[in-house]
């Protein structure tokens, strides 16, 4: 069957066309025919409705399929025009560890990374550490450099890890590597301010499952107060946990003394210092208590602590 492809929405819908660029760059293939003169693209995920999502606005023909022994669907086709606007912008074959962020205007960068996130991306409520959590991943460093770029020139604080091992499970698939794996997690009130960027209108082209966690985050924190007005100068423990954290001041006082009883005599971890002291004995998560022991809640309390002990 010979399909009909959408290519205008390449050069007359910009916000859709980064939004496609931002999938397919993170988790599409393009690959040579093998009459070595025409290339193929796919797009696949587990979410059925994503993959609908970009096959219909590329070509509502396109067949999706199911792979069964791998737990995922996806789209493949061939045309010419779409090939090359992806070659063009940096989607080129066997990208994985070469990946370079393609050249973007800076009114759209936040729809293609909408769709970067969709792609090889997570937004999440961690609930061990009790914040929200908007991450990307790569085996590109050089584009999660660049990644990292943006967000900073965007007054969004972030943070780059680097997974080292070798085996790593991707699509229910054990993928094996020497290579290694780098993601930049933003956290707490700047996954609010990178959801606001990210999902300006309620029409955007999205992955519904991450779409519906991103609200959950712009909801808790404006439900706090917050605002994208605000968002940078407001204290952390405000952001995210004023509904929560019911602590008196002579609270946050034993608190610290605690800590610093207990990293003087080297006992463990912080996590373990908020399971064994402070977990059962005051409302208080372990984020919180981080905020606490760092100085960064209730500053007053920590340098009148820290100058008398």
């Amino acid at each position: 069957m010979k399909h009909i492809y959408n290519t205008n929405f390449i050069d007359k819908s910009p916000k859709i066309s980064y939004y496609v660029l931002g999938a397919f760059i993170t988790d599409g293939c393009l690959y040579k025919r093998k009459n070595g003169n025409t290339y193929t693209f796919s797009l696949s995920s587990k979410d059925k409705d994503w993959i609908e999502l970009i096959r219909d606005i590329i070509s509502p023909t396109l067949p999706i399929r199911y792979r069964k022994n791998k737990n995922y669907y996806d789209i493949r086709g061939s045309n010419k025009y779409i090939s090359n606007w992806l070659l063009n912008n940096n989607c080129v074959p066997r990208k994985s560890l070469i990946l370079q962020m393609p050249s973007i205007p800076n009114e759209y960068i936040f729809d293609f990374l909408r769709g970067v996130i969709d792609g090889d991306g997570s937004i999440l409520y961690a609930k061990k550490q009790n914040k929200y959590c908007i991450s990307i991943c790569s085996a590109s460093k050089e584009f999660i450099n660049n990644i990292q770029s943006v967000l900073q020139d965007n007054k969004i604080n972030n943070s780059l890890y680097e997974r080292k091992q070798k085996t790593d499970k991707i699509k229910n698939k054990i993928i094996h590597r020497n290579s290694s794996l780098y993601s930049v997690s933003i956290n707490s009130k700047y996954a609010y301010k990178l959801s606001k960027l990210l999902y300006y209108n309620t029409t955007v082209p999205c992955l519904n499952r991450k779409y519906q966690t991103a609200i959950k985050i712009i909801n808790h924190y404006e439900s706090n107060n917050v605002t994208m007005n605000n968002v940078d100068s407001i204290n952390m423990g405000s952001g995210e946990h004023n509904s929560n954290c019911k602590l008196s001041d002579n609270d946050v006082e034993n608190i610290l003394k605690k800590w610093l009883l207990f990293s003087a005599d080297k006992k463990g971890s912080k996590s373990k210092f908020w399971r064994d002291y402070i977990k059962d004995h005051y409302t208080c998560s372990l984020s919180m208590c981080n905020f606490i022991i760092a100085g960064t809640f209730r500053k007053d309390i920590y340098s009148k602590i820290i100058l008398n002990f």
